[in-house]
């Protein structure tokens, strides 16, 4: 069960080895948490039986099955918030994907209301900064499949993220083909035809946010509904999930360097090419 386990380490010490491998911005030493992270998988031990023989060595099999398990659950990870589950991921017509922060942060304000009648910023800051600890741990899982040589499966990493979290590739950058993002959005915000839907929203006006953080508001036109309308809609609405998880796949050091960051190595290979290497289809 992959939530009771990251929901076990997250309630330990956070000086432990563990709890920074999975949810830590920054890492003491991420080489050796990464490459020796192991596995062991226990049985309950039998009348008459010998517990050497319950213990599962890991020779790559427990921990490529722990792997395998968490691309299964990841659509029910969740983060309680007093008793009720706020859950981080939906289900798309292409795979699994990160909600958006105004859902999580309105389901967290709703539960925190009902359940104790407050909806403090201050609490809700706390639970936020608990979903992103969730984030960032499924971003060093997926670092660490990478490192040891074990496919993710597609369905967890849909290509538009494969894309922006491993290429920094987003649908700002020019060298990423129109038809190609409509083939990765489909099913995600615009429904099964997007190409039609941002048709339909063309001469429309949109409001945005600069670099700068002020909001202006846009005319829509063939040459800004990619770069601007759709990476909002696609990317900057999932802002929450997305940092907390490439803060995962590029953990830092102490000194709050990047160690090794798989953008660097990716962003020159075509897509396809980093799919196929990899990712499997395996669900």
């Amino acid at each position: 069960d992959v939530q009771k386990f990251l929901d076990e380490e997250y309630c330990r010490s956070k000086n432990t080895n563990i709890w920074k491998a999975f949810f830590a911005s920054q890492l003491k030493n991420p080489e050796h948490i990464l490459l020796d992270w192991n596995v062991v998988f226990e049985n309950n031990v039998t009348e008459g039986q010998d517990a050497k023989d319950t213990t599962a060595v890991d020779d790559g099999g427990p921990s490529r099955q722990f792997l395998s398990e968490c691309w299964k659950q990841l659509l029910a990870l969740h983060i309680l918030v007093g008793k009720k589950p706020v859950k981080l991921f939906e289900k798309s017509r292409s795979g699994v994907i990160p909600v958006t922060d105004d859902f999580l942060c309105h389901k967290v304000k709703i539960s925190l209301s009902k359940q104790s009648g407050c909806d403090d910023s201050s609490e809700i800051d706390q639970f936020i900064e608990n979903a992103k600890c969730y984030y960032r741990a499924v971003g060093r899982i997926i670092l660490h499949s990478i490192m040891v040589s074990t496919t993710v499966s597609s369905s967890a990493l849909v290509p538009l993220f494969q894309n922006f979290l491993l290429r920094n590739c987003s649908p700002r950058d020019p060298e990423y083909d129109k038809d190609d993002i409509l083939q990765h959005i489909t099913g995600i915000v615009f429904g099964d035809n997007p190409k039609k839907a941002l048709s339909d929203l063309l001469k429309s006006t949109h409001e945005t946010e600069d670099e700068e953080g002020n909001r202006e508001e846009i005319i829509l036109d063939e040459n800004n509904i990619f770069s601007v309308f759709v990476y909002d809609a696609c990317i900057d609405s999932r802002k929450i999930a997305l940092s907390a998880m490439l803060d995962g796949l590029a953990p830092r050091d102490e000194k709050g360097e990047v160690i090794i960051d798989l953008r660097d190595i990716f962003w020159m290979m075509p897509h396809d090419a980093m799919e196929r290497i990899l990712f499997s289809r395996q669900s």
